[in-house]
């Protein structure tokens, strides 16, 4: 952890050390941190040097001031023009072609800088201290020298799109006991409070809202959380998890234990805004057991090139997921999870940009507590906005509840939010019943029969 100009307290009798910014000068500038590989930007770190833990914070009385820890490699459009002001150069081609001209690779004395740049003395040094304030450069006033930071030429080439960037950055807001984060020396894992949302890939519309507001920050900005990800455009996929880790390097998201949340166009022909259907809930959840979000490819971060990745972003399960159907507004949720679910197989929906109803679609086996036997069937999104089924019975029909009852070939059997259904012709015993509508439940059945 590195800063050009800090306001330095050693209490001795408490053995704690402080570092403080005061906003003035050097000490505006963020800290640089390599081993989680972020750009901090916060009032105060704390360390009592017998114990193993670092807090970074705000001073006593001021919690209004959000702290920041962003990706060393964050870029946005909007921060680059601001930079420019009023100026008839922008400032980082001005450093770039002050390194070039004089050939320079990574450090200059400052008065080979007031030298060249054809400024006021007062005025060179206030631009590079300013650019040392921003991130870009790390300058030192003891020893008459300054570091160009890659940041300088990284800014360049993100906006001239030579090269990918993210915008990963951890909003820490209204902190807890005057504690932003806290760093564990043990493990290097760095837990940040008050974080109400991570803007993974802007372009991608995925975003990771933790539960409780707090995430474990690990090196190289992988991090851990508990809470929702959302992921598509208008947040079309949710995901609800207690166990969520990124990974930088493949720019994905690991989960277990998940439940979905999935958006659907609308079958009412109702369109929003920007004359596209407009979105509704589907009706059913899917349990799943693991899984990942591929947020995109590891080398489009930035989205920049999404034309030419569009299956991104993408959802996986690697294990069976399951389907339940013991809602309380499916009578009083009579079909328990423990016997009565559908079970889908490993599946992945790319695309999540642009997924239409007609195109989910999730094999796997139904289990319905002994109504019918265990059978393979595909899950669609029907007409109530749930997933199920409408099939017809096979050749030799089907048995009903372990051989009590016979359900003929060709019967029709349908399962959505109205619960399992058939209609057709049903022997029990010596009768025979016809019926357009039966009812069944897994201990009873109930119809009108024709």
């Amino acid at each position: 952890i590195m800063h050009p100009g800090l306001a330095l307290r050693f209490d001795q009798d408490e053995s704690r050390l402080d570092l403080i910014r005061d906003g003035d000068g050097l000490s505006a500038a963020p800290y640089l941190n390599t081993y989680h590989d972020l750009e901090m930007d916060f009032q105060v770190l704390k360390w009592t040097t017998d114990e193993d833990f670092i807090t970074f914070g705000t001073m006593p009385g001021n919690t209004a001031t959000p702290a920041t820890f962003e990706s060393a490699d964050f870029y946005t459009d909007h921060r680059f023009d601001v930079l420019l002001g009023i100026d008839a150069v922008h400032p980082l081609i001005r450093i770039r072609n002050f390194m070039r001209d004089q050939g320079f690779e990574h450090e200059f004395l400052i008065e080979d800088f007031v030298r060249t740049s054809k400024l006021p003395q007062d005025q060179a040094k206030r631009f590079l201290m300013w650019m040392s304030t921003e991130g870009f450069l790390i300058y030192n006033a003891t020893t008459g020298e300054v570091q160009v930071k890659e940041r300088v030429y990284r800014y360049l080439d993100a906006k001239a799109k030579k090269k990918d960037y993210d915008v990963i950055n951890f909003v820490s807001q209204q902190p807890e006991e005057n504690q932003n984060a806290v760093l564990d020396l043990n493990t290097m894992d760095m837990t940040i409070y008050g974080v109400n949302n991570v803007h993974v890939s802007n372009v991608r519309d995925v975003i990771a809202i933790p539960r409780n507001k707090q995430i474990v920050v690990k090196e190289n900005r992988n991090f851990s959380m508990s809470g929702r990800l959302i992921a598509g455009n208008g947040g079309r996929f949710r995901i609800n998890c207690e166990s969520i880790d990124f990974d930088y390097d493949g720019f994905r998201m690991e989960f277990k234990d998940a439940s979905t949340e999935i958006w659907i166009p609308n079958n009412k022909g109702i369109l929003d805004e920007r004359g596209n259907l407009a979105l509704e809930r589907l009706e059913s959840e899917i349990t799943i057991a693991n899984g990942e979000l591929l947020v995109d490819t590891n080398i489009n971060k930035s989205g920049v090139w999404m034309e030419d990745y569009p299956e991104y972003p993408i959802i996986r399960s690697y294990d069976n997921s399951k389907v339940y159907y013991d809602r309380e507004e499916i009578f009083s949720g009579v079909y328990k999870r423990d016997n009565f679910y559908f079970e889908v197989d490993p599946f992945e929906i790319d695309s999540l940009d642009i997924y239409t109803r007609e195109s989910l679609s999730f094999p796997g086996e139904f289990y319905s507590a002994d109504i019918l036997p265990n059978f393979r069937q595909e899950l669609r999104v029907q007409a109530d906005n749930a997933l199920g089924f409408v099939i017809k019975a096979p050749a030799e029909g089907y048995p009903l509840y372990v051989d009590k009852g016979h359900f003929h070939a060709d019967n029709k059997i349908s399962l959505d939010k109205s619960g399992l259904r058939g209609a057709g012709q049903f022997d029990y015993l010596t009768s025979s019943t016809q019926s357009d509508d039966y009812v069944f439940f897994p201990d009873s059945m109930n119809t009108h029969a024709n």
